[in-house]
């Protein structure tokens, strides 16, 4: 019975990275990492350490939603408080978890999902035999903070579902707090990370500037006007609206790291003209995916944006939508 249960999580797991590697739907992460648990145990024992190791792959639906598949392997140990009596436990299990990514909050992931747990051993056979939980599906949460492109610190916590606590060891795994590190092999490779690189872009653009570019309709927003919107409503770096004259004689910043182009425009090849205000790459043309490639001013009308109360809240969200 856990030899198929071992077979099965592993047979999941492989599919799972499998999938993700070959997925072109937002970005893929595959690797290994190491843990540290404390396990939460009855007064009557001894809080101590454990530790496991585990292989992991992440699948990225859109810019919020992702999914987590990880087999890891763990050793606990249960010890009295006296230290007379103690073993330490061996077991196996599956995280599948859900993740959301908070816009307000960059390189920060919140897991929510399931982790079935089957006990494999203890060092004292009695205990081992006497299990009557050793298989559980306990609840797990958790949040990622991405430290770097290839290296992710998690925080977690696992509740079990049933558990029967007796005076040296507790019959499933305990309640318990769990620190991580895994690092991700995908940015290993010559592939290119594209969520990644958006949120290297962006990060550094925080500590630069955005350089706009005002296509409103005649007599409808000046550049003075516009700076002055900006100042109010734009916070997530340095700004600077380009005159017309400077973009038609070619003279443009050096080393840009981003444009904006607000009003008319288009938010990508083959799209038609729309309004709202659209992020460009380094070379002034249009992002991709997973970018968010333009946020539209609502309520215009003939491809104008219309009252000023429009363009406000246009800026006001694309200025959300950086800060993801």
């Amino acid at each position: 019975m856990k030899k198929n249960f071992i077979l099965l999580l592993l047979c999941f797991l492989i599919a799972s990275q499998a999938k993700s590697q070959h997925s072109n739907r937002g970005y893929n992460a595959f690797g290994i990492g190491g843990t540290l648990h404390i396990p939460q145990f009855p007064d009557q024992m001894k809080t101590t350490l454990g530790f496991g190791a585990h292989a992991y792959g992440t699948y990225q639906f859109n810019e919020y939603f992702s999914l987590l598949s990880r087999f890891a392997f763990r050793s606990l140990q249960h010890t009295t408080v006296d230290l007379v009596t103690g073993s330490t436990f061996h077991d196996i299990n599956l995280t599948l978890a859900g993740g959301i990514d908070i816009p307000q909050i960059s390189n920060t992931r919140f897991l929510l999902g399931v982790q079935p747990t089957s006990v494999l051993n203890s060092e004292t056979n009695t205990y081992f035999s006497s299990l009557e939980n050793a298989n559980s599906i306990p609840l797990f949460g958790g949040i990622q903070l991405d430290l770097n492109s290839y290296t992710t610190l998690e925080f977690s916590y696992t509740q079990p579902l049933r558990q029967t606590t007796y005076p040296s060891y507790v019959d499933a795994i305990p309640p318990m707090f769990t620190i991580g590190l895994s690092t991700n092999f995908n940015t290993l490779s010559s592939r290119v990370n594209h969520w990644r690189e958006m949120k290297k872009t962006l990060y550094r653009l925080q500590n630069d500037t955005l350089y706009f570019i005002n296509r409103s309709c005649v007599g409808e927003l000046s550049d003075a006007r516009l700076e002055d919107l900006l100042s109010a409503y734009y916070t997530f770096s340095a700004f600077k609206v380009l005159k017309e004259e400077d973009i038609t004689n070619g003279l443009l910043p050096k080393n840009p790291i981003h444009f904006a182009v607000i009003g008319q425009f288009y938010a990508g090849k083959g799209e038609p003209l729309t309004t709202g205000i659209y992020l460009l790459d380094k070379e002034m043309l249009n992002v991709k995916f997973p970018y968010k490639m333009y946020v539209p001013i609502y309520n215009s009308s003939l491809n104008c944006m219309g009252a000023e109360k429009n363009i406000i809240g246009g800026i006001v969200r694309f200025n959300q939508s950086l800060g993801r």
